[in-house]
């Protein structure tokens, strides 16, 4: 497998730019930034586009001008587009089953629940890398999943996303694949 195309998993519209929900394009964002490219949008696939190298390989960053819910929907144009095939997807994207700011790195497997994840595996099959950012558990049990996901991220929460080392991350999963970047991101010690 080698990455071609990162896409980072949102809502558009400013009412949800800071919610944990957007945690996958605040990562994919924080990303552009460090590598000093600016994301452009794309009207023929309707998706804000930058470019990055990473390990000597030409990647393109991508965020779809929809909702989490229909992601695969856009997914699916963007790689129509740019003409990639699935197994060369990364998906950044949220995931409350990880204490705030914690990563694991993934390929295959079930949605796990998460609505976007879901839709893209309706749309484009199972077979892309995942780069899933902890936005913690619910406060409290009787709190509806939708109001947590979509309530808004602390300072802290956004320090904790741009601490973890995206480049490095994606670095590794351009260079040596999934395997090694599975084993030095999904420790609990990092």
């Amino acid at each position: 497998m080698s990455i071609k195309i990162l896409f980072g998993l949102g809502n558009i519209g400013d009412e949800y730019l800071q919610t944990r929900h957007n945690a996958g394009v605040i990562v994919l964002k924080n990303l552009a930034q460090i590598r000093g490219v600016e994301f452009a949008k794309n009207k023929f696939c309707n998706a804000e586009i930058a470019k990055i190298m990473s390990a000597s390989h030409s990647i393109i960053l991508a965020f779809c001008q929809g909702y989490m819910n229909n992601s695969g929907v856009g997914v699916k144009k963007v790689l129509s587009f740019f003409k990639f095939a699935p197994n060369e997807v990364g998906v950044i994207y949220d995931d409350i089953t990880l204490p705030v700011g914690r990563v694991k790195i993934s390929q295959g497997g079930s949605s796990g629940g998460h609505n976007g994840i879901n839709d893209i595996m309706q749309k484009i099959g199972n077979d892309f890398a995942r780069i899933r950012i902890g936005i913690g558990s619910k406060q409290h049990k009787a709190m509806a999943l939708s109001d947590h996901v979509l309530g808004k991220l602390s300072a802290e929460d956004i320090e904790a996303f741009k601490a973890f080392d995206i480049c490095s991350c994606v670095d590794m999963l351009v260079s040596e694949g999934i395997a090694k970047t599975q084993n030095t991101f999904n420790r609990t010690d990092t």
